[in-house]
């Protein structure tokens, strides 16, 4: 690649007054899945000192560790006066002719296996580990005429376009999922208030405050609406406790991590967007140890996040579907139904609501300074309608889920067979 691209070339802002605006691309802006900047800032060309400068049709491509493997790299593209700067942490990238096409290049180094082979040029200490320009300067690629580099950019392109739509289309089914289930408790979450200053002011009686919560977050009116039109619901409204238990997790010492033995399962075990369990990667400490049977995952065990280390993560549930060989770690926390007016599936379901995370984070002060505990989970109402109206609650959203499934299957299976054909084309000359 050396012989083809410039790295980190000389980009002159002179001409442009001091004042004149130009783009800004840290690092959060560039989408890992898609490989596209999400969106821009703005920067004056005076405030651009210290920043990684580029030019339209510039690659960024992520040198530090975890962002590189993630796959954080885009063309900067419709930037402000044709120039930007950004991230301290970008190479930049440009096509030393015209011959090679940048958006070729791009596809190149977002191969998972360049990725993986670009940590051996790792550098820097741990946790602050960059790519060193060697990596690039010395990577062989394939160079196929420019019409065969257009076919590719083609190809990856219509699969990317495609994936977009059916994961846009498992989205949308997944947060209709939210407004079925409020429906069907005849619960109306009230919308979020405009941040005005006549919003932001209200007042609370001291009889109300006293002796209970002082901070204003928990006491603003949305909150007071949010809970009466949960007990405004027809049906019965009942604690957690009343319904289940709630236990907290494995605590260990990381010197007693391993590369095998009892499998743990942590925060990341449970995907953000889907409330999925997702079992990609594990941690294993010391089959020696011995562990208690309740803190294994057991089907219809309600799997919860109770560290609130960020506000996505904090009470973020997932439903176990069958009895798993792996225990849940001390951040972690189980919720087990153990009345027979409650459907598991139901609770997950209610837990993974907006009503119900809505009222959570007005116990937590809006912050995520304090973990979730039992006694916190206890305070949120649950509006709980007759068993067989639950069944048919789940099943409907089960069945929302399992087309989430496919869709996202599908989505993987077009993106996996245009590499295929791109790797055809490359190796063989042709599909």
């Amino acid at each position: 690649m050396g012989k083809l691209i410039a790295i980190n070339p000389t980009i002159n802002f002179s001409k442009l007054a001091e004042d004149a605006e130009i783009s800004f691309v840290p690092m959060e802006l560039v989408d890992e899945n898609y490989g596209t900047i999400k969106s821009m800032g703005t920067k004056k060309r005076i405030d651009s000192k210290g920043f990684t400068k580029f030019q339209e049709g510039d690659l960024l491509w992520a040198k530090i560790t975890p962002c590189m493997q993630n796959g954080k790299s885009a063309i900067a593209e419709n930037l402000v006066n044709g120039l930007g700067c950004g991230s301290t942490e970008f190479f930049v990238l440009r096509p030393k002719t015209d011959k090679i096409r940048t958006k070729y290049i791009h596809l190149i180094l977002r191969d998972e296996r360049i990725l993986q082979n670009a940590e051996n040029f790792f550098g820097g200490s741990a946790g602050q580990q960059r790519v060193s320009k060697d990596f690039l300067l010395q990577l062989p690629i394939p160079v196929p005429p420019e019409a065969v580099q257009e076919q590719v950019i083609k190809i990856m392109d219509d699969a990317y376009e495609a994936k977009r739509r059916m994961e846009q289309e498992a989205k949308d089914l997944l947060d209709s999922i939210n407004g079925y289930l409020l429906e069907e408790l005849g619960i109306a979450l009230p919308p979020e208030e405009e941040n005005t200053l006549g919003n932001r002011v209200f007042r609370v009686s001291s009889e109300q405050v006293l002796g209970g919560r002082f901070d204003p977050f928990f006491w603003k009116p949305f909150h007071k609406l949010q809970e009466e039109n949960i007990y405004s619901s027809m049906h019965q409204k009942l604690k957690l406790m009343d319904l289940a238990t709630f236990e907290t997790g494995v605590v260990y010492s990381a010197d007693r991590e391993r590369d095998s033995g009892h499998g743990i399962l942590r925060a990341n075990n449970i995907s953000l967007s889907n409330n999925a369990l997702d079992l990609s990667d594990i941690r294993y400490i010391d089959e020696a140890l011995e562990l208690q049977d309740s803190k294994r995952l057991y089907a219809n065990d309600i799997f919860m996040c109770s560290a609130s280390g960020s506000k996505e993560h904090a009470g973020k549930v997932a439903f176990i579907e069958k009895n798993l060989p792996y225990y849940y770690g001390g951040f972690m926390a189980v919720i087990r139904v153990s009345s027979d007016a409650c459907v598991p599936r139901f609770l997950f379901e209610y837990m993974a609501s907006s009503i119900f995370r809505s009222a959570l984070f007005r116990l937590l002060g809006g912050t995520n300074i304090n973990n979730v505990t039992g006694d916190m989970l206890n305070k949120i109402p649950i509006a709980l309608p007759a068993v067989n109206m639950q069944e048919m609650i789940v099943a409907h959203i089960v069945q929302i889920r399992l087309k989430v499934r496919e869709l996202e299957q599908q989505a993987k299976t077009v993106l996996d067979t245009a590499k295929a054909q791109v790797e055809k084309i490359l190796l063989e000359g042709s599909l």
